[in-house]
Formats: structure tokens, sequence, C-alpha cells
């Protein structure tokens, strides 16, 4: 049983989004139950409610909406600190290395299939403007400035999105260090990128 975790008046709520989107991104929407976030924050289940009326739903959206705004943050503070598409890319993907694997393919094709389906364009939309339109933003940006070919912005940032969100894998199975990885990714990004 998890102990009770003491936090001052206005910490809960944060506490609780904290624990929540540990389990919900280790685990999967329905694996995860409102008495097992409760547990985890040392606090009854029913009290929960007073956070999130909307229970497990609402709570899970907060997470996802979270997450996403904190990947957006991470991804544009990274991209900004790139002179060039390389290092833009390197930045961006030593970001994604640094955060808990996002498992996409399981949010898309599990977590959301659980929710309200008038609810899911709203998390699709979170999605894109937090994962995609950085990628595409610094996409653009390359092509002004003659660093890639002119492709469809949103189809690159999507290979590159799942590339990124892949990076866990390629090092867990790999016999390189991540920083070799990385940069093998980078590289077979950039120079596919080039303008021919």
């Amino acid at each position: 049983m998890a102990a009770k975790t003491q936090f001052a008046y206005g910490e809960g709520k944060e506490r609780v989004l904290h624990v929540a989107e540990e389990m919900f991104l280790s685990r999967c929407y329905s694996s995860v139950t409102l008495r097992d976030i409760a547990a985890e924050v040392g606090i009854k289940e029913a009290s929960l409610y007073y956070h999130f009326p909307g229970g497990k739903e609402e709570l899970f959206l907060a997470v996802l909406h979270r997450s996403m705004a904190a990947y957006r943050t991470g991804l544009e503070h990274a991209a900004n600190e790139g002179r060039d598409l390389r290092e833009k890319l390197t930045k961006m993907a030593l970001w994604f290395l640094s955060r808990r694997q996002l498992n996409l393919q399981l949010i898309t094709d599990s977590d959301l299939a659980e929710i309200d389906p008038s609810k899911r364009p709203e998390v699709e939309r979170s999605a894109y403007e937090s994962l995609v339109k950085p990628l595409v933003k610094m996409l653009s940006e390359a092509e002004a400035a003659g660093e890639s070919a002119s492709y469809n912005k949103e189809v690159v940032a999507g290979a590159v999105l799942n590339t990124m969100c892949d990076l866990h894998n390629a090092v867990r199975y790999s016999t390189v260090t991540s920083e070799e990885a990385l940069t093998d990714v980078v590289d077979m990004l950039v120079d596919g990128l080039r303008p021919r």
C-alpha cells in the first residue's frame, strides 16, 4: 500500500496529475483505475472527484493536455536552441530521449477508443498543435534557409515524430550509446532532407 503523501493546499491537483500521468502513460487507460491513482497519491478515491468531477475520463484528458503542453514547450525550446536543421533535430531528439517514452500508437489505437468519441477531435488537435506543428515550423524554416528540399511538411513531421518516439527502442535494442544512435538517426534524417 502506498504511503500517504502530504502536500500543501494547491499542490493536490498537480500531485494527482503527476501520478496519473505516470500511470496512464506507462500502462494504458483501461488498465488504470481511480483507486490505483488515489492509492499512489495517498488519498481516498472519492477525493479525486473534488478536482476531476468527471472522473477517470476527465482526469485522463487533463493528463493528455498537460503532457502535450509539455511536449510543445520542450520541442519549441529545443528547436530554438539549434542554429541549423541538424542541430535543431539533434536537440529535439535529445529532448525526446530525456522524457518518458511516448507511445503514440497505444494512445491512438487503445486509449482514445475508450473515451467519449466527441472528445477525440480535441485530443487530436492538441496532439497536432503540440507534436506536429513545432516540427512543421522547424522544417519550413529549414526549407527557407536552403537546408531542406520542398516536401510535404506534415508528412515529414509525422515521420520525424515517429522516429523520435522510437529512439527509446532503438537505443534499448542496440549495442551503441544513446548519443551514437541519435547521431546516426539525425544524420539519416538530415541527409535525406537535403536538396538534391
